[in-house]
C-alpha cells in the first residue's frame, strides 16, 4: 500500500528524503504512511505501538517486536494457534489456513 501511495520513502528516515522535498510536504507524507500503516494493524497489535508517531519509529516499532525469532514472540505466536485451534474445534469448522499462517510465523 505505501508503494502504490508513494510513501514508502518515509520509512528509510531521512535519507530516503530527497533534496527538493519541503519539510513540510516531508512531515506530510510521513503522517499519511503512519495511518496507513496504523489503519492496516489489528487492535492488540496497534496498542502496542500506539506511542509512535513518525513512521520510522512506528516501522522499528513492529520489526522488534514482531519480526525477531524470540523466544516470547514464538510463544505468543505458539498461543494463538492454540487458541485458534480449540476455537475452531469448538465451532466444529476447518481453520487450516490460520493455523498453517501462524506456524509459519512461528518458525
Amino acid at each position: 500500500m505505501l508503494v502504490q501511495q508513494g510513501l514508502h520513502k518515509t520509512l528509510l528516515g531521512k535519507s530516503g528524503k530527497s533534496a527538493s522535498t519541503s519539510n513540510k510536504h516531508w512531515k506530510e507524507i510521513d503522517l499519511k504512511a503512519t495511518s496507513t500503516i496504523q489503519l492496516c494493524l489489528a487492535d492488540e497489535i496497534m496498542y502496542n505501538v500506539m506511542n509512535e508517531e513518525i513512521g520510522t519509529g512506528l516501522w522499528s516499532k513492529l520489526e522488534t517486536l514482531y519480526m525477531t525469532k524470540r523466544l516470547s514472540n514464538k510463544m505468543y505466536l505458539k498461543k494463538g494457534l492454540y487458541v485458534l485451534r480449540m476455537s475452531a474445534m469448538h465451532e466444529g469448522r476447518d481453520n487450516s489456513v490460520g493455523e498453517f499462517k501462524l506456524l509459519q510465523q512461528s518458525h
